[in-house]
């Protein structure tokens, strides 16, 4: 599928923005998101799904470091559509991000798949909901985080099987990785189950990384420098793999290791 540029720019330092989106029945699509305003951004982005339809979307937060971004996205998912959220939450001094996925007809399908990336005093916020209304629904929620200097992120994540969604199955996965003592990270991952006929699961876990660590690596011939970078690429990317456009991953894989 061709890859859709949504790029989001005002003439002004600050900025708010609504955005609906229809895609029609049986189309495939994939759209890249990427907030260009200097300052302060809010935004809302509203997808709606008709049957069949499956769109990859990728929420491209690669922001300045004086950034405040507020960003709303939410998709409501039809019948046998699948909805596809690739969430890259790197830069800017404060950004939230919320992404919410509606499985409001059956056997329609909703991922998730975030990766953050904190340094200095950064803060994410981020939440990532699946709400499944109907029977026969899927979803998978799934992100990797890595956080150092004196950053911190909060992560929110829930899947909320209402009560006729029979047969429904959710799965959840937030990973982090601390390169400093001062990194913080608050993992918050919920299930709100309204009926017996589903399959859910949830996990998270926080690795830190101490001198034995570093030293395997050192022992290799590699710096502290170098053994950080090869840490970092290697628990991102995964979740920058699910990329399929080969220069924006290659573009995204370069800018994580620049920062480092």
């Amino acid at each position: 599928t061709d890859l859709f540029e949504l790029k989001l720019q005002s003439l002004k330092e600050t900025a708010a923005a609504y955005i609906h989106i229809v895609v029609k029945s049986g189309v495939k699509a994939t759209m890249h998101e990427h907030i260009l305003n200097k300052d302060f951004t809010g935004v809302i982005i509203d997808i709606a799904l008709e049957e069949h339809a499956e769109v990859t979307y990728i929420a491209d937060q690669r922001h300045e470091k004086n950034q405040f971004v507020i960003a709303l996205r939410r998709a409501f998912v039809g019948k046998e559509a699948k909805m596809k959220w690739i969430d890259i939450a790197i830069g800017a001094s404060i950004a939230n991000s919320s992404i919410y996925t509606i499985l409001e007809q059956p056997r329609s399908v909703g991922e998730t798949y975030g990766l953050f990336y904190g340094r200095e005093t950064q803060f994410h916020d981020i939440t990532h909901t699946t709400i499944h209304v109907a029977e026969h629904t899927e979803s998978n929620l799934k992100t990797h985080g890595v956080l150092e200097d004196m950053s911190k992120t909060i992560y929110r994540s829930l899947i909320d099987i209402r009560e006729h969604a029979f047969n429904a199955v959710g799965h959840q996965k937030e990973e982090t990785l601390l390169l400093s003592k001062s990194a913080q990270i608050s993992s918050v991952p919920d299930l709100e189950i309204a009926n017996n006929e589903v399959s859910c699961s949830h996990g998270v876990s926080t690795t830190n990384v101490d001198d034995e660590s570093l030293f395997y690596f050192q022992s290799r011939g590699m710096d502290t420098e170098t053994a950080k970078q090869a840490m970092l690429q290697g628990h991102l990317g995964s979740i920058v793999d699910m990329i399929e456009n080969e220069a924006l991953r290659a573009d995204i894989i370069s800018d994580i290791i620049r920062q480092t």
